[in-house]
């Protein structure tokens, strides 16, 4: 498997980065805390979803991103020489992952991507990345830890707790089949401790004789209602004869019925018709009557016109005498304020006398006075002479007026009489309108009736054969009411028969089932008994299986060592560039260099020699885990393996490492320490920016 590159969008503190994956020793470098590790926690979340995550799935979304943001990581690979792209997606509270092979869509879903993932590399997650992926810690617990500490460890790493969880269910199963047996022997017997099969049996042969004694009853009450069938055929031909003479006699009944109908309905339309005629001559004697009334009424529209149009020419007259007599009058009134007028100045003269100065030109009136006086008389006399002839006027006004008025009000009178007269010949001219009416309805009415007796006038009926043939079907319908009830009875008893019949056929089945059920019970207590002896050969097989799984337990660790051993001595022979040939590990894996042909404590050695050792193990342990998947992973991944190392120590790794470049095509060093990248070929640095977020750069 190698690796090609890794894409990150809003992946923990990755806000977006492309990483591409060169082969060799590749550096990830950068400070503490900016997310070196994150990179292949990511890889760890595309290929095996949610169970690689360190937190929830809603966790792994970068902080600060907005809702409508998607987290997303895709990984491209090589395997078996075919080209991997793998994609997983959160997006809000839904997930999805995709796998395409070769540019193919192989498959979707987070659930088949994962199954799939897992079947392809031939391990799950722990063993994948215990195979490819080594820390500091692990590196210095190897050594560190207590001989009782340091082999579960190791053994956990190399799965050899999965044959213990396989012992412990085996064991566990062991113990249920136990549990099975108690409880399925305890079945077998009832509450007194005795076997249930042979009360059984007892019971079977008890309700075998009753179920025989309700067959005879059956069969019996199956004989009765065969004859109560053929009565009851027999009654039914008899009732259908009834009932089609019935029948026969209703329609020669319902005929005659029709006949007597059409009789009286051609007495009625005569009857009928008779009357229409009679109603039809009082209406024309009265339309008669009505027209003559009218004759008197004619030229009455005429007239009418000519007493309006004099009654509009006689207003017209008046309203003219009328404001005629306005005018006269009020000429009379201006000329009465004009002698009140004048008099009133001559009351003024006379007032002043004749040795009064003239208010005009001030000089005394004397002879002027009276000339004065003269005058003014004059023309009081004037005024008054125009009053008199104006009131003269005015009276001869006054008395046309009233001859006018009086001849409008008999102008009036006459039309008000006559528009009495022209309303009672409207009421005429209705009531002819009426009768008309009346007569053509009564005429088209006279036709119809006509028309319809004509169809029926040769209608006979006999009423003594109407009454005989009521009485005769009255006497049939006796008959047949009585063969119904004779057959209503028989039938009543036939379907008593038959339900005494289904009862008893009903207990009959009762007893069948109860039968068959304590059958059942007691095939079901030989499948128990053949179950005991199915369980109790699984338990033997089981407890033998414990017995093989825990001696190829002690098989399998006892082979663990030497292999551990060989694979570690030849990573060591490598990196010590042939300085020491073999690593040996005692029973409680402690490790022991060979030096000079004699095994040695690690504490003897250098601390450099020491990290080496404990390095090369941890390599040994990813080599295992790989064979044993039957997969080839050409990479892996060191994280801070330099740990307090000093420069001489790290360079020494380093060197160590290049050696290793044959074994591995891609090793990648997970490391905060800036100086180690002038020992690699490629170099990713992993950097903070100011808002929390990180990004790469690739030398």
């Amino acid at each position: 498997m190698i690796l090609r590159s890794l894409s990150l969008k809003n992946f923990r503190k990755f806000k977006s980065a492309e990483i591409e994956f060169p082969d060799g020793i590749v550096g990830i470098i950068g400070l503490n805390g900016v997310g070196k590790s994150t990179i292949f926690e990511a890889l760890a979340w595309a290929l095996y979803g949610s169970i690689a995550a360190r937190t929830s799935v809603s966790e792994i979304k970068r902080v600060g991103a907005s809702p409508s943001e998607s987290c997303k990581v895709e990984l491209n690979f090589l395997f078996g020489g075919n080209d991997y792209r793998v994609v997983r997606e959160v997006n809000g509270k839904s997930s999805n992952a995709t796998l395409v092979v070769n540019g193919k869509t192989i498959a979707n879903g987070s659930e088949g991507v994962n199954k799939y993932i897992e079947k392809l590399l031939g391990m799950d997650y722990k063993s994948f990345f215990t195979s490819v992926y080594a820390k500091q810690k692990e590196l210095n617990v190897l050594s560190a830890m207590r001989p009782h500490e340091r082999k579960p460890l190791i053994l956990g790493m190399l799965g050899i707790d999965a044959v213990d969880d396989v012992i412990k269910k085996i064991r566990d199963d062991a113990k249920n089949k136990k549990n099975i047996l108690d409880r399925l022997r305890i079945e077998l017997l009832d509450e007194n401790g005795k076997p249930k099969t042979e009360k059984l049996r007892r019971e079977i042969e008890d309700l075998t004789k009753e179920k025989e004694k309700i067959s005879e009853e059956i069969h019996q009450l199956e004989e009765k209602l065969e004859r109560k069938r053929k009565e009851l055929l027999a009654l039914e031909k008899k009732q259908k004869e009834k009932k089609l003479r019935y029948e026969d006699i209703s329609r020669s009944v319902e005929e005659l019925e029709r006949r007597k109908e059409k009789y009286l309905r051609k007495k009625n339309l005569e009857d009928e018709i008779e009357e229409i005629k009679k109603k039809i001559k009082e209406r024309k004697d009265r339309l008669k009557v009505e027209k003559e009334k009218a004759v008197k009424y004619e030229g009455i529209e005429e007239e009418i016109g000519k007493v309006e149009d004099k009654i509009k020419e006689i207003s017209s007259k008046l309203d003219a005498i009328k404001k005629e007599r306005n005018e006269k009058e009020a000429f009379k009134e201006y000329k009465r304020k004009e002698i009140l007028e004048i008099e009133k100045r001559k009351k003024e003269i006379e007032k002043l006398g004749p040795d009064a100065k003239c208010p005009t030109c001030e000089r005394v009136l004397e002879n002027h006075y009276y000339n004065l006086l003269e005058k003014i008389s004059k023309e009081i006399r004037k005024r008054e002479k125009e009053s008199s002839v104006l009131s003269e006027q005015i009276k001869k006004i006054e008395e046309k007026q009233d001859i006018v008025e009086k001849e409008l009000d008999a102008l009036q009178k006459r039309i008000k009489h006559l528009s009495e007269e022209r309303r009672e010949l409207d009421k005429i001219n209705a009531t002819i309108r009426s009768l008309l009416e009346e007569i053509e309805e009564g005429e088209k009415s006279l036709v119809e009736k006509s028309k319809e007796l004509e169809e029926i006038k040769h209608v006979s009926f006999e009423k003594d054969e109407y009454e005989r043939k009521i009485i005769e079907k009255n006497k049939v319908y006796e008959e047949y009411q009585l063969v119904l009830e004779e057959y209503s009875n028989k039938k009543d008893e036939n379907n008593r028969l038959k339900l005494e019949l289904e009862k008893a056929k009903g207990n009959k089945k009762v007893l069948e089932q109860k039968i068959g059920s304590i059958k059942e019970q007691v095939d079901n207590l030989e499948r128990i008994k053949k179950r005991i002896g199915d369980e109790t050969a699984d338990l033997e097989y089981l407890q033998l299986l414990v017995d093989i799984m825990s001696s190829f337990r002690t098989d399998l660790i006892s082979r663990i060592r030497p292999m551990l051993s060989a694979y570690a001595s030849e990573f060591f022979e490598r990196l010590t560039d042939g300085k020491y040939k073999l690593i040996e590990l005692d029973e409680d894996y402690n490790i022991k260099i060979l030096d000079d042909g004699r095994a040695y404590g690690i504490k003897r050695f250098s601390g450099g020699e020491e990290d080496l050792a404990n390095l090369c193990l941890r390599l040994a342990i990813s080599e295992i885990v790989s064979e044993r998947a039957d997969r080839q992973f050409n990479f892996i991944i060191l994280d801070e393996i330099f740990g307090s190392q000093d420069s001489i120590r790290r360079q020494n790794i380093m060197q160590a490492l290049n050696a290793l470049s044959s074994k591995f095509r891609q090793i990648f060093l997970i490391t905060h320490i800036e100086d180690i990248k002038n020992f690699m070929e490629n170099v990713i640095h992993v950097i903070e920016n100011e808002d929390g977020t990180s990004y790469v750069k690739v030398d």
